[in-house]
């Protein structure tokens, strides 16, 4: 039975990819489009000039039905800042929001958003309800953020009328530093744009949830070496660039209501959660024990998994690209058989795609 390692010790293996072949008929990503995602990480940094004093928001859009929102930013202001998620009811009808899987950063010095995903994964915080009157204005996650700290939010959302069927309503995230000039807020804030598919987004997604089937198999040439699948980045050309298993097809689409940010694709699909069942065949020729392992093919990364309800994080992250990092326990498995495993991981803010 597959399990958390018991030690997460590093590894530098030659890295092997799935064939064409594999690729088509055994592994896939399927993304749940019917569910929003609102997402808020561009501006990263921000200062003065970001903030409702300025009359500037961060991200404003409309939404409705079931999601999540996703929030990441750091304060280069040289003070405490107010951060919230403005909640604005645009119809005639009472409505109603759900907020569970709640989690929320502040952390100095470039530190990922990990026990964030750890708080909404585990649904270690408690759900609020809030009920919105007809062209009501009301804020949640409002935080007091030192400078030069790191602050966002995750967390599901439902938004349903009192029948219950799916509602609209507007966020805005937002900051600021004098609570008189809160009410600020009429322009976005200027995103910053490179043109390159990397850059930070904003905006609303269709989808924040995604589920990996991998049907995967080693051989006796594979034995002593690591089956990659990556995921969160395009493919490019560049064949020293490992790319994406998936083409990039499994990265969110993303409209920025604002028309700043063109690029559709969620490079690096930060704040999606990723649902992957693996399925495992030993076809080595040999009895041995297999292990699921992590790493980034760019830099950086915070690895973590969710099994069966029990969340495993190392306590540090990886520092280069292609070490991997021991994370599950697949067990002993003779040769010809198969092991099963489900569990739950996400590309970390500070991290870097592919994963």
């Amino acid at each position: 039975m597959a399990k958390i390692v018991d030690k997460f010790n590093d590894y530098d293996l030659n890295l092997i990819y799935p064939t064409d072949e594999e690729k088509k008929n055994k592994i896939s990503c399927a993304v749940n489009t019917n569910e929003f995602l609102f997402y808020s990480n561009n501006p990263e940094s921000v200062y003065y000039k970001d903030f409702a004093d300025s009359g500037k928001f961060f991200c404003r859009e409309t939404v409705k039905g079931n999601g999540q929102i996703y929030t990441w930013h750091r304060n280069e202001y040289e003070g405490t800042i107010t951060s919230l998620i403005l909640m604005y009811n645009p119809t005639d009808k009472e409505i109603e929001i759900n907020f569970t899987n709640i989690g929320t950063t502040i952390d100095p010095n470039w530190i990922s958003d990990v026990y964030a995903w750890r708080d909404y994964l585990t649904a270690a915080n408690s759900p609020i309800k809030i009920t919105l009157s007809p062209y009501e204005y009301a804020n949640i996650f409002s935080r007091q953020i030192p400078a030069l700290c790191n602050f966002g939010v995750i967390s599901r959302v439902s938004i349903t009328d009192k029948q219950g069927n799916p509602a609209a309503i507007t966020f805005f995230d937002l900051a600021y530093v004098d609570e008189t000039k809160s009410g600020n807020a009429t322009e976005p804030a200027q995103a910053s744009v490179t043109g390159n598919k990397a850059d930070p987004h904003r905006g609303v997604g269709a989808g924040f949830y995604e589920t990996f089937t991998l049907n995967l198999s080693m051989s006796s040439s594979e034995q002593n070496e690591a089956k990659v699948v990556s995921f969160g980045k395009d493919k490019t050309t560049d064949t020293s660039n490992d790319g994406d298993s998936f083409d990039g097809k499994d990265l969110i689409q993303m409209t920025d209501s604002s028309g700043q940010i063109k690029i559709k694709g969620l490079a690096g699909n930060y704040g999606v959660q990723m649902d992957v069942r693996l399925k495992f065949t030993n076809n080595t020729g040999n009895t041995g024990n297999f292990k699921v392992v992590m790493s980034s093919s760019g830099g950086v990364i915070y690895p973590f998994v969710s099994l069966d309800g029990v969340f495993a994080y190392p306590g540090r992250r990886i520092e280069t690209a292609k070490v991997l990092m021991e994370m599950i326990d697949l067990g002993t498995i003779e040769n010809g058989k198969s092991v099963s495993v489900n569990f739950f991981t996400a590309l970390t803010a500070v991290s870097t795609a592919p994963f």
